[in-house]
């Protein structure tokens, strides 16, 4: 259950008001709540969790308010983490919150029932607080505040319009403020000075282009790294950043928006099942290529993407038809690298995989795994990962590949450092091969050697293509 409030109609005189003069609103459990004008949103919490999400541009919050970790069958309603969490990003971007901006602060989580509260060897309020964290952590969100665990029962107070948030226990009459700007009072606002100098070391590591626009953004991502460092100011945290590889790694892991899931750009799965896949075919039987086919996820994030190709390219190319598939799924951050060898995603993420790639190529958790689901061995067994930095001069990856997937990555650059990337790409395509690129992306004007073949798909022409993908069977679509 998701409400969007703020609309012109919203509001009447009968409205309660809080002793700041604006409207009150009572969150139920189940209950997800988004303003767009000032409010304060209230609710109760024992082993529940609420996540309020908050764009200091916008001036846009919200908050949700769950009872379960999402492993009691209930991963698709907002009584549950995974349904709560969705529902949450969903009406806060419908209310034009924007999601590189966005902050969070987690709150509820108590152990209040005992015994009774455990759910897969652990109290209930813990797995509800951890199952709000991943969801964070997966959407590139910050934490910049939180209120967990205990063993009473509290009051939370969230101001949609400024991201302050009050909790308090029950029957007692201090709060806890936990203020909008800086959780930590203690940490020095970021100067133009040292914005530049993050631009620069950010530009340099990986490639982004971090705007004037994006400083509120990096100093939401930035402000749990200084807390773990126990540094009080952004020039102190340059510094350590600018000379330690490992922490540089750990802001640029930060900084990085890792969204993605399984099949995500559906046209793009299609063109590639339904148009290429039978050209490779009857390239084979022509005798015009060896029944081997190598595609390169130069941005694999937690491995969706990945996994997804293998799951399509195993159901159309089989090894028991003589073919061999092995894709490379590379990436820049070492900690998305760690949980896509993990293979392993919550058991909500299963409603964006086709029912028959679900049930041939995926496992599901149980005891103490519930709640999750894995990979099964067909699909990692044709996987192989690697650390790659696409700002590289080279890229060490091996023999070329016949499609390189490389989506939702371009559109951080400038235009220097895109035209740089995607020359360095082309040579490890076959002729003919073919660049995938996220819907956003377009390489009009970028590189001659590259024309345009379907959704976002280039197709290399710069050299004689033994294969017929990219000599002109495949046009781009009217």
């Amino acid at each position: 259950m998701g409400t969007r409030v703020g609309s012109a109609n919203e509001g009447s005189a009968a409205e309660v008001m809080d002793f700041s003069g604006r409207p009150l609103a009572h969150v139920q459990p189940g209950q997800v709540v988004v303003s767009m004008t000032p409010r304060s949103l209230v609710t109760i919490l024992g082993s529940c969790v609420a996540v309020c999400v908050y764009d200091p541009v916008r001036r846009v919050g919200g908050l949700n308010h769950y009872l379960l970790p999402g492993n009691s069958g209930e991963t698709q309603s907002t009584r549950s983490g995974p349904g709560a969490m969705r529902r949450l990003l969903e009406e806060l971007s419908t209310a034009g919150a924007i999601r590189e901006r966005l902050v969070a602060k987690v709150f509820g989580g108590a152990c209040v029932l005992g015994g009774e509260a455990r759910s897969n060897g652990g109290h209930l309020g813990r797995e509800n607080v951890r199952v709000a964290l991943d969801a964070l952590e997966l959407a590139g969100i910050p934490v910049v505040a939180e209120d967990v665990c205990g063993t009473r029962g509290r009051k939370l107070i969230f101001h949609s319009d400024t991201g302050d948030a009050r909790m308090r226990e029950q029957r007692q009459a201090g709060a806890t403020a936990y203020p909008a700007a800086w959780p930590d009072a203690t940490v020095a606002p970021l100067t133009e000075r040292e914005f530049s100098q993050f631009r620069s070391l950010v530009r340099a590591t990986a490639g982004i282009n971090l705007t004037p626009s994006k400083k509120a953004l990096l100093v939401g991502r930035l402000v749990k790294r200084l807390r773990a460092c126990r540094l009080d100011s952004f020039g102190e945290y340059y510094r350590l950043a600018e000379q330690d590889d490992a922490e540089r790694q750990r802001m640029i892991d930060a900084i990085c928006t890792n969204e993605t899931h399984f099949f995500r750009e559906p046209r793009q799965f299609d063109f590639l099942a339904g148009r290429v896949v039978p050209l490779w075919c009857d390239e084979l039987r022509a005798g015009k290529r060896p029944p081997r086919v190598r595609i390169w996820s130069a941005a694999c994030s937690t491995g969706e993407e990945p996994y997804s190709l293998a799951m399509a390219l195993l159901d159309r190319l089989p090894p028991s038809a003589g073919w061999q598939i092995q894709i490379l799924a590379s990436d820049l951050s070492s900690r998305v690298l760690a949980k896509a060898r993990e293979a392993t995603w919550p058991i909500a993420q299963m409603h964006e995989i086709p029912m028959p790639y679900l049930r041939r190529f995926m496992l599901r958790g149980t005891r103490t795994e519930e709640g999750l689901m894995c990979a099964g061995s067909e699909i990692r067994e044709v996987v192989e990962f690697s650390s790659l930095n696409l700002m590289d001069r080279s890229y060490q990856v091996g023999a070329p590949f016949d499609a390189i997937f490389c989506r939702n990555v371009l559109i951080y650059f400038d235009a220097e450092t895109k035209a740089g990337v995607v020359g360095r790409l082309i040579p490890h395509l076959l002729p003919g091969g073919l660049l995938f690129l996220g819907q956003a992306e377009s390489l009009a004007g970028v590189d001659a050697r590259l024309r345009g073949v379907g959704p976002s798909v280039y197709a290399r022409s710069d050299a004689p293509a033994a294969s017929t993908v990219g000599r002109g069977r495949l046009r781009r679509e009217p």
